[in-house]
């Protein structure tokens, strides 16, 4: 008997968080699962299935994602707390049961991300409570079986640091201890916890931001530089994107701390005067200088004959932000050499190659004059076997790194896409086209840049309606931009004549695209309107005569005539809107 009354209790313990999923699986299919957690009971509801032993792993992660991505920011005040609390008492049960590592790395970060929700009880003894259960859980170094979790629990502690600068630094000598000890892959993780909580401590300091308080104060260059020096010693062995995060903290604390000692003490673990003589203020520039250099020049020239992506992008990063004070000129030339190779190399995919032009454009623009990347012209040309993506991007780069050459130069570096557009149509090819032609208007205001794009234009606008739009965004570009008025002038009166002149039946089929030209020219101050409110009448008599009842073609009519208003004086045009007018009612 009390097995059968057993057997039936776990039954319908399994029907009612069966029935809970399926509530939550049905609100989540129609939008509205969030309006589960204005109940207070609500989420305590989804705790308890936490505890049950027969609810799946899977379901028990499913339901965590719940909380964390709808329920962590509208749980009500009164719940916070206890949720907090019993998240926490479902951690420790499934933690000492050493099983359901899964279920065990979802709670973290669905706790985690209550408290940044919440950032009021970051200042509780709960929060206090939770950071120190997740340092005793890193704390078990070179445990292969908890080596997700403790990695988890970096992340976390990461997360709480940056909302609460400060917050983890009293386990400051902690986590260097840690560092040294680590002997799995998680090293990684410890090093960017360490680096991240020394560099966002130090940010407050800098910053001198209120209401934020270590419990041992604030760090100095002197207690920094160890932990900088011991970091960059032992980078060698983190992967890529690991290293480029810890890479750009240190980039973040020595701009922050520019009095960092020198390198003596960096290289050699010898403790400096910290009350330095007449000779040793004298040096203090050059010491800087030597610091950064000593710092970042192992890890650059180890680096250099690297095609990873992340590994070129952090280099040029690098050097970008500390300009010929690592590395000397035939080795960034190297740098640059190599990034250029990554670009050219057809085999890569390609955003990949744009992501590397970004880093590249930025860097050149920032430490080389025009005159220097001038030589760098040839190298970054594209050819026809580069992608649109990166053709455009190539030619963009030319433009803004190198400067405009000569008009032929110009003709013939944009003669393939300008064949291309001209040919095909193709919005996406003609949109390349008027980013690149952007470029060359914003670097140079000259009447061949000008004559060419009028050209081009002209061209598509007549054979390809459909790419108005295109050249209706380069124009108000253009103009806002400033930096070619006359063009802008010329091309609009060239746009507005040609579509005055079409046939009214021709404009009715293809108003969407036609009448953005009538929009832009209304604003326009210097376009008379007579003439283009009489062809906006006939457009409209036609379109009644036409019983063409189309809903668009009655907004653009009124907003060119709104735009009209606006920006002329209406005297003589107010009788031929008011018939226009008439005829949309």
């Amino acid at each position: 008997m009390a097995s059968s009354g057993s057997s039936a209790k776990q039954r319908r313990t399994a029907e009612h968080w069966l029935r809970v999923v399926e509530k939550v699986r049905g609100s989540l299919s129609s939008g509205n699962v969030h309006k589960l957690f204005e109940d207070d009971y609500f989420i305590f509801e989804l705790i308890k299935l936490l505890y049950q032993d027969s609810v799946e792993a899977s379901v028990k992660i499913e339901i965590l994602s719940v909380i964390e991505q709808y329920g962590s920011g509208v749980l009500p005040t009164n719940s916070v707390d206890q949720s907090v609390s019993a998240l926490l008492d479902v951690f420790r049960n499934i933690y000492s049961g050493q099983g359901q590592t899964s279920v065990a790395a979802q709670l973290l970060i669905t706790i985690t991300t209550i408290f940044i929700e919440n950032e009021e009880l970051l200042e509780t003894s709960l929060c206090s409570m939770f950071t120190s259960q997740l340092v005793d859980l890193i704390n078990k170094v070179n445990h292969i079986a908890s080596r997700r979790l403790r990695s988890c629990a970096c992340q976390c502690l990461v997360q709480l640091e940056t909302m609460k600068p400060g917050l983890l630094w009293k386990w400051h000598e902690v986590f260097i201890k840690l560092v040294k000890e680590e002997r799995t892959d998680v090293g990684q993780d410890y090093m960017y916890l360490l680096i991240a909580v020394t560099s966002y401590v130090n940010q407050v300091e800098n910053t001198g931001q209120q209401n934020v308080q270590t419990e041992q104060g604030n760090p100095e260059g002197k207690e920094l530089l160890p932990v900088v020096s011991y970091i960059m010693d032992n980078v060698f062995y983190l992967s890529p994107p690991g290293l480029s995060a810890i890479a750009c903290h240190i980039v973040a604390i020595l701009k922050r701390c520019p009095g960092i000692p020198a390198t003596d003490y960096m290289l050699t673990g010898r403790k400096q005067d910290l009350n330095p003589g007449p000779l040793c203020l004298k040096a203090k520039c050059l010491q800087d200088q030597n610091t950064i250099c000593n710092v970042f020049k192992p890890l650059v020239l180890q680096c250099l004959s690297s095609l990873d992506p992340c590994i070129i992008s952090l280099m040029l990063f690098i050097e970008g932000e500390f300009h010929r004070e690592i590395i000397s000129e035939a080795e960034e030339r190297i740098l640059v050499q190599r990034s250029l190779q990554f670009l050219k190399n057809a085999n890569i995919n390609t955003n990949t190659r744009l992501f590397i032009a970004h880093w590249l454009i930025g860097y050149i623009n920032k430490s080389y004059p025009p005159a220097s990347a001038t030589s760098l012209k040839k190298a970054i040309l594209p050819n026809v076997f580069d992608p649109i993506d990166v053709h455009t991007c190539k030619l963009d780069f030319a433009v803004k790194c190198c400067g405009q050459g000569s008009d032929n130069d110009l003709t013939t570096e944009l003669h393939y896409l300008t064949q291309l557009a001209e040919t095909t149509g193709s919005v996406r090819i003609t949109c390349a086209l008027y980013h690149v032609l952007f470029s060359h208007v914003t670097q140079n205001s000259s009447e061949a840049i000008g004559n060419l794009v009028l050209s081009i234009t002209k061209t598509l606008f007549q054979n390809f309606p459909h790419l108005i739009p295109v050249i209706v965004d380069f124009l108000q570009a253009v103009k806002t931009s400033g930096s070619h008025g006359k063009l802008h002038s010329e091309i609009l009166t060239l746009l507005h004549e040609t579509v005055l002149s079409l046939p009214i039946k021709s404009l009715l089929t293809n108003y969407h695209n036609y009448l953005q030209v009538w929009l832009l020219s209304a604003q326009d101050t210097s376009m008379l309107q007579q003439r283009p409110v009489r062809r906006l009448l006939d457009l409209v008599k036609e379109a009644a005569a036409n019983v063409k009842d189309d809903w668009h073609l009655g907004c653009m009519v009124l907003s060119i005539c709104r735009a009209m208003m606006l920006h002329h004086h209406t005297d003589i045009l107010y009788w031929r809107k008011h018939v226009s007018f008439k005829m949309i009612r």
